[in-house]
C-alpha cells in the first residue's frame, strides 16, 4: 500500500520518485513553500536543503535557479548518468 500523509485537508501520497504528491494540489515541497513564503520566482525550482524529499518543512525548502539546483545534486548523480541518457539510478 502506498504511504500517505494528511496535511492542509488534503491526502499526499509518496510517489516513486520520493516526493508526496496530490492529484489536484500538485506536488507537497511546492504547496508548503508558496503557503510559507508565497509565489515561487519565476523560473525557480525549490530545492530540499537537506536533499530529503520527504522532509517537507518550510525551513527545508529554499528556492533556486535551474542553475544552482543542478550544481546542489551533481553529487546526487550516478558517474554514468550522461551515458544512460540521464536517467536517474532508480532508489
Amino acid at each position: 500500500m502506498a504511504r500517505r500523509v494528511r496535511w492542509d485537508g488534503s491526502y499526499w501520497y509518496e510517489a516513486k520518485d520520493g516526493y508526496w504528491r496530490n492529484s489536484r494540489r500538485g506536488l507537497l515541497h511546492r504547496v508548503v513553500f508558496e503557503q510559507t513564503y508565497g509565489s515561487i520566482p519565476r523560473k525557480h525550482h525549490v530545492h530540499h536543503l537537506d536533499h530529503d524529499r520527504a522532509n517537507n518543512g518550510p525551513g527545508n525548502l529554499v528556492a533556486i535557479t535551474p542553475a544552482h539546483h543542478w550544481q546542489e545534486h551533481t553529487a546526487d548523480r550516478p558517474a554514468d548518468w550522461h551515458s544512460r541518457g540521464g536517467k536517474a539510478s532508480q532508489r
